[in-house]
């Protein structure tokens, strides 16, 4: 599957136009609509870690802890994990973060839970692939120096290679191995470039 943009001939110009090309299934979004209740503030969805088995998790996966400077006034905090280990679902309950792990049976209710996002916070997961690929604005935490995934490249903030999925991402890349000083100044209602949320022919349900 990697080696079809070179047996295509593929390059960065020739990158299929960004746009949302999955979309949560309707009854599933109004599930949880129903289940957020009614919107007084801006959602922030956050996912802080991925899974502890994959082999570079502690490169990318953080506590959750470290996202208290974003938890600002004036915003609703949604965690968008199924699993969350016991001393994080402690700390979140602390900070008023909700929680909705159990209502999670699979990747389409997760899907319908960013579509009630404002704008999604990630590390390096499939839920940042995600958000991506329904149009939501998302802010990719990425691990500093060799460390971040190929995919991502360097020296750069956009990523050509992924501008189909994550068309609408804002990256952020640790200056270090956990500290990532450009975002920690930045408000979450300042979401950046949320990009165009064109709903081409042919988008594909998630459910």
């Amino acid at each position: 599957m990697l080696s079809l943009p070179l047996a295509c001939g593929t390059d960065e110009a020739s990158i299929p136009a960004p746009g949302a090309y999955l979309r949560a299934d309707g009854a599933r979004c109004a599930e949880w609509a129903v289940r957020l209740g009614e919107k007084g503030r801006p959602r922030v969805g956050l996912v802080w870690s991925g899974n502890p088995g994959h082999r570079m998790d502690r490169y990318r996966s953080i506590a959750c802890n470290m996202l208290k400077p974003l938890l600002l006034d004036g915003f609703e905090f949604v965690s968008l994990q199924k699993e969350v280990r016991p001393l994080d679902r402690l700390a979140l309950q602390m900070d008023g973060v909700r929680q909705f792990g159990e209502y999670l049976r699979d990747f389409s209710d997760t899907a319908a839970l960013v579509e009630q996002m404002d704008v999604v916070v990630t590390v390096d997961t499939s839920v940042a692939h995600l958000a991506g690929a329904l149009g939501k604005p998302v802010w990719i935490l990425l691990a500093g120096g060799t460390l971040v995934d190929w995919r991502w490249q360097m020296g750069r903030e956009d990523s050509p290679g992924t501008r189909a999925r994550v068309c609408t991402a804002r990256r952020y890349r640790a200056s270090g191995r956990r500290c990532w000083p450009g975002w920690r100044r930045t408000s979450p209602h300042s979401s950046g470039r949320r990009g165009e949320r064109p709903a081409p022919p042919g988008r594909t349900a998630i459910g």
